[in-house]
Protein backbone atom coordinates (compact mmCIF):
# COMPACT_ATOMS: atom_id res chain seq x y z
CA UNK A 1 0.00 0.00 0.00
CA UNK A 2 2.87 2.45 0.67
CA UNK A 3 4.05 2.17 -3.27
CA UNK A 4 0.20 3.55 -4.24
CA UNK A 5 0.33 6.63 -1.62
CA UNK A 6 3.85 7.00 -2.77
CA UNK A 7 2.61 7.23 -6.56
CA UNK A 8 0.22 9.89 -5.06
CA UNK A 9 2.93 11.81 -3.74
CA UNK A 10 4.82 11.79 -6.81
CA UNK A 11 1.83 13.45 -8.89
CA UNK A 12 1.30 16.10 -6.08
CA UNK A 13 5.10 16.98 -7.49
CA UNK A 14 3.59 17.86 -10.36
CA UNK A 15 1.08 19.30 -9.88
CA UNK A 16 3.33 21.65 -7.26
CA UNK A 17 5.38 22.93 -9.62
CA UNK A 18 2.46 24.10 -12.45
CA UNK A 19 1.30 25.33 -9.20
CA UNK A 20 4.37 27.04 -7.90
CA UNK A 21 4.77 28.42 -11.95
CA UNK A 22 1.77 30.45 -11.18
CA UNK A 23 2.75 31.94 -8.21
CA UNK A 24 1.82 29.53 -5.57
CA UNK A 25 5.46 30.28 -4.22
CA UNK A 26 5.02 27.48 -1.02
CA UNK A 27 3.75 25.08 -3.57
CA UNK A 28 6.56 23.08 -3.72
CA UNK A 29 7.39 22.98 0.09
CA UNK A 30 4.39 21.51 0.63
CA UNK A 31 5.73 17.84 -1.29
CA UNK A 32 9.77 18.39 -0.93
CA UNK A 33 11.28 17.69 2.42
CA UNK A 34 13.34 20.24 3.75
CA UNK A 35 16.63 18.05 3.48
CA UNK A 36 15.62 17.52 0.24
CA UNK A 37 18.54 16.67 -2.83
CA UNK A 38 18.28 16.93 -6.28
CA UNK A 39 21.22 14.81 -7.28
CA UNK A 40 20.85 16.19 -11.17
CA UNK A 41 20.85 20.12 -11.05
CA UNK A 42 21.10 22.06 -13.65
CA UNK A 43 24.30 24.27 -14.28
CA UNK A 44 24.12 26.74 -11.60
CA UNK A 45 21.42 25.22 -9.93
CA UNK A 46 21.76 24.46 -6.16
CA UNK A 47 20.56 20.82 -5.45
CA UNK A 48 18.57 21.85 -2.57
CA UNK A 49 14.14 23.53 -2.96
CA UNK A 50 15.71 26.98 -3.36
CA UNK A 51 17.38 25.62 -6.64
CA UNK A 52 14.69 23.17 -8.02
CA UNK A 53 12.52 26.76 -8.15
CA UNK A 54 14.63 27.50 -10.63
CA UNK A 55 13.67 30.82 -11.12
CA UNK A 56 15.51 32.09 -14.30
CA UNK A 57 13.39 29.09 -15.64
CA UNK A 58 9.92 30.26 -14.22
CA UNK A 59 10.49 33.65 -15.37
CA UNK A 60 11.35 32.33 -19.43
CA UNK A 61 7.96 29.54 -19.48
CA UNK A 62 4.89 30.17 -18.50
CA UNK A 63 1.41 27.91 -18.74
CA UNK A 64 3.76 24.53 -17.83
CA UNK A 65 1.30 21.57 -18.29
CA UNK A 66 3.48 18.31 -16.73
CA UNK A 67 1.02 14.78 -18.18
CA UNK A 68 2.16 11.55 -16.16
CA UNK A 69 2.80 9.28 -19.24
CA UNK A 70 3.81 5.56 -16.97
CA UNK A 71 4.65 5.40 -13.44
CA UNK A 72 6.12 1.94 -11.56
CA UNK A 73 6.91 2.07 -7.43
CA UNK A 74 9.06 -0.26 -5.10
CA UNK A 75 9.91 0.50 -1.63
CA UNK A 76 10.39 4.29 -1.38
CA UNK A 77 11.27 5.32 -5.32
CA UNK A 78 8.80 6.17 -7.88
CA UNK A 79 9.66 6.22 -11.43
CA UNK A 80 7.73 8.73 -13.88
CA UNK A 81 7.48 8.92 -17.32
CA UNK A 82 6.28 12.83 -18.02
CA UNK A 83 5.26 14.86 -20.65
CA UNK A 84 6.45 18.39 -20.29
CA UNK A 85 4.76 21.61 -22.11
CA UNK A 86 5.50 24.88 -21.78
CA UNK A 87 5.44 28.53 -23.33
CA UNK A 88 8.41 30.27 -24.07
CA UNK A 89 7.63 33.48 -22.42
CA UNK A 90 10.76 35.52 -21.55
CA UNK A 91 14.50 35.39 -21.86
CA UNK A 92 16.21 31.52 -21.62
CA UNK A 93 19.75 31.11 -21.93
CA UNK A 94 20.34 34.65 -24.05
CA UNK A 95 17.34 33.57 -25.87
CA UNK A 96 14.61 36.48 -26.31
CA UNK A 97 11.25 35.36 -25.47
CA UNK A 98 9.87 33.20 -28.92
CA UNK A 99 6.33 32.75 -27.83
CA UNK A 100 6.81 29.36 -29.22
CA UNK A 101 4.93 26.24 -27.08
CA UNK A 102 8.09 23.60 -26.27
CA UNK A 103 7.45 20.14 -25.35
CA UNK A 104 9.55 17.49 -23.82
CA UNK A 105 9.66 14.17 -22.19
CA UNK A 106 11.36 13.60 -18.78
CA UNK A 107 12.24 10.78 -16.64
CA UNK A 108 12.37 11.47 -12.56
CA UNK A 109 12.98 9.03 -9.94
CA UNK A 110 12.18 10.09 -6.64
CA UNK A 111 12.50 8.64 -3.05
CA UNK A 112 9.40 9.20 -0.94
CA UNK A 113 10.02 9.16 2.92
CA UNK A 114 7.00 9.97 5.44
CA UNK A 115 4.52 11.31 2.40
CA UNK A 116 7.67 13.97 1.42
CA UNK A 117 10.15 13.70 -1.35
CA UNK A 118 13.67 13.56 -0.11
CA UNK A 119 15.53 13.11 -3.13
CA UNK A 120 15.09 13.42 -6.64
CA UNK A 121 17.17 12.04 -10.11
CA UNK A 122 15.87 13.95 -13.24
CA UNK A 123 16.48 13.05 -16.68
CA UNK A 124 14.55 15.69 -19.24
CA UNK A 125 15.38 15.77 -23.28
CA UNK A 126 17.21 18.41 -23.01
CA UNK A 127 18.71 18.12 -26.77
CA UNK A 128 14.86 18.14 -27.38
CA UNK A 129 13.99 21.52 -25.00
CA UNK A 130 17.31 23.25 -26.93
CA UNK A 131 16.47 22.33 -30.93
CA UNK A 132 12.65 23.61 -30.11
CA UNK A 133 14.68 26.70 -28.88
CA UNK A 134 16.60 27.18 -31.77
CA UNK A 135 19.74 26.14 -29.83
CA UNK A 136 20.71 23.17 -30.91
CA UNK A 137 20.47 22.19 -34.98
CA UNK A 138 18.11 19.16 -35.73
CA UNK A 139 20.66 17.01 -37.40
Amino acid sequence: MVTETNKAVARTFYEAITAYNEGDEQALERVLAPSFVNHRPLEGQTPDIAGLKMPAFHRAFSQIHVTLLDQIAEDDKVVDVTSWSLLHTGEFMGIPPSGKRISYTEINVLRIVDGMIVERWGLPDEINILRQLGIVSPQ
